[in-house]
């Protein structure tokens, strides 16, 4: 299996683990903290950071080494779309003439098996590889020149059974940079690298932009492998050699560079004198400009077919912004648990995964995942906004909904209540698509003026 079809093509079949759910927060056991790197400079790991996917039209490097194209076994060129807000400055790998010459191996493999084609064709494939492996060699020497530092980490802004989240400077911007340890060997490596792959594959102003992902090996492998073959520099090995030094690899440490939200999670707002002047009685154009922030990044990834899966207030982050009526613009992070649709399915089975309260009864009942839960999970957060508290408590007896969830007072304007309460509809049928919440919301945002509702907004 390559990396394309790896990460790209998160398909999980019907046989998914069917383990209950954690009361606040369900990953998955195998992705491990790992030894946390300090904060600090990290450039020491450089000769063995590893970084994929061909980004640089955003910015994005594209460094394949020998070692961990082997240990992927990927002898394809990793293509990702890019996400908004990038820098254009573009980073070159190190080993991409090394990894070019794996794709114009592969790509022979192709064509042969496709047929004939005409000389000319293969003449301009050949030519487009050339430039690839060329365009490495320049950037290996002067990367070896220069020796900018990749990354610095600076403060913990997060942790968990994810993983830690720094706050850190790349090429002079302010990021974000989540760490996750996995294993070569388990399901975990699969779950990390394709959480990476697809944080890079979107692009939306309401989603994280993910600039970049590097891979550090925390094995025994050196910047220079044994038989004169230079990792850093893409000089590579003899193809036997490349193996046992992989099989000795037992843990990696992914680096995945995003956006930097300095508002922290949504969580963090609720309950804000500058949005609810009471419970109950909020900002009204602030509240709705929120919600529809969140049904807009979720329609664009149910549009791709991607399921978020963990749709709650501490994966919506918030971006200072003054020209939004809440002084914030959304930004919907941690893919995670995230999966593909496949076409013709409405749902995956097997799948109880997410958080307390934003779970839809097929979730925790049937194990069933698809648009229709991460809308109910949308509806929850609808009815957070208005209240400006959260939906769920915990109580001696255990974790319960509020008392007044998910009612609405009699000043709710119907049409914010109406769609909210139609997220929260039992059966995932019954639920509006993300697309339709979108549009009512925004109906709403520009019905809303100086002179209020006036009585006459309907549902």
């Amino acid at each position: 299996m390559n990396l394309t079809t790896a990460l790209n093509t998160t398909r999980l079949q019907d046989d998914v683990d069917e383990e209950g759910f954690g009361v606040e927060r369900q990953k998955s056991a195998s992705r491990r903290k790992g030894p946390a790197p300090a904060a600090g400079d990290i450039s020491q790991h450089r000769p063995s950071v590893q970084q994929f996917g061909d980004r640089s039209a955003h910015g994005n490097s594209g460094r394949l080494r020998p070692e961990v194209s082997s240990l992927l076994q990927d002898n394809s060129a990793a293509v990702l779309s890019g996400a908004g807000d990038r820098p254009s400055t573009p980073r070159v790998a190190p080993a991409v003439a090394t990894a070019a010459q794996g794709v114009k191996k592969a790509a022979s493999t192709d064509v042969a098996e496709a047929g004939p084609i005409s000389g000319a064709t293969t003449r301009t494939i050949v030519q487009q590889l050339d430039v690839v492996a060329e365009l490495g060699r320049m950037a290996q020497e002067l990367k070896a020149n220069v020796k900018d530092d990749a990354i610095k980490l600076e403060t913990v802004i997060g942790c968990g059974s994810f993983g830690t989240v720094y706050k850190g400077i790349w090429q002079g911007l302010p990021v974000a940079v989540k760490t996750l340890v996995f294993s070569a060997s388990n399901a975990s490596r699969r779950r990390a690298l394709q959480e990476a792959a697809l944080c890079q594959s979107i692009s939306h102003p309401n989603v994280v932009a993910t600039y970049s992902s590097e891979l550090q090996p925390l094995g025994p492998i050196s910047g220079t492998l044994a038989g004169g073959g230079s990792a850093e520099m893409g000089n590579p090995p003899s193809e036997g050699l490349a193996e046992r030094e992989m099989s000795k690899l037992t843990e990696w440490r992914l680096y995945i560079v995003q956006e930097f939200a300095d508002g922290g999670p949504l969580r963090t707002l609720y309950g804000s004198k500058d949005l609810w002047r009471r419970v109950g009685e909020p900002n009204l154009p602030a509240v709705v400009a929120l919600g529809l922030g969140i049904a807009r990044a979720l329609s664009h990834l149910h549009s791709k077919r991607i399921i978020h899966g963990d749709l709650n207030p501490n994966n919506v982050l918030l971006k200072r912004d003054s020209g939004e009526p809440s002084g914030f613009v959304v930004k919907v992070g941690d893919f995670g648990l995230s999966v593909m649709l496949p076409e013709h399915r409405t749902h995956l089975s097997n799948l109880r995964m997410g958080t307390m309260f934003y779970m839809c009864p097929a979730v925790v009942m049937k194990g069933q995942v698809g648009p229709s839960s991460d809308v109910f999970s949308l509806g929850v957060m609808l009815w957070e906004l208005y209240h400006g508290r959260r939906a769920g408590t915990r109580t001696d007896a255990g974790p319960r909904y509020c008392s007044i969830f998910p009612s609405f007072p009699s000043t709710c304007p119907p049409a914010y209540s109406a769609v909210a309460l139609h997220c929260l509809q039992r059966q995932p049928q019954n639920r509006p698509l993300a697309a339709d919440v979108e549009l009512r919301l925004e109906g709403l945002l520009e019905a809303l003026n100086p002179g209020g509702f006036g009585g006459s907004l309907e549902a």
